[in-house]
């Protein structure tokens, strides 16, 4: 019986440990085809100027790295719904860890953490 209870132990944290990990998708953020609003303690990134997400300046990450890092996991918004076709929509983005790759020069730019956020009339809703 112990043998059972220590084994049912271990599934379950195996499940839970896989449960907390989530993918990373990263967005280019691109000057001219997308569009940034600043606030005081956050940023806006509007994606394709019409897929927010929200950066607050004392909660996310910010850091730099070359471009040829990351270059491979780069997504485009089409192709991220097109990874979770047949998922509930919006159900999904919570499986996702979104970051946004903002170019500082050809070799290296920001790669910042985001949250995918939902406006309605100008409006965030959470």
């Amino acid at each position: 019986m112990k043998k059972i209870y220590l084994i049912l132990i271990f599934a379950f944290s195996i499940l839970f440990s896989n449960a907390q990990q989530k993918k990373e998708i990263v967005f280019l953020f691109e000057d001219g085809k997308d569009a940034l609003i600043e606030n005081t303690n956050e940023y806006i990134y509007a994606i394709n100027r019409e897929h927010h997400f929200r950066y607050r300046k004392k909660d996310d990450k910010k850091t730099i790295v070359n471009y040829a890092s990351i270059k491979n996991n780069i997504f485009t918004y089409e192709t991220f719904l097109k990874l979770n076709k047949g998922k509930k929509f919006p159900d999904f983005f919570s499986e996702y860890t979104f970051l946004i790759y903002q170019k500082k020069n050809e070799s290296s730019g920001f790669l910042i953490e985001v949250e995918k956020i939902w406006l309605v009339e100008e409006k965030i809703i959470d």
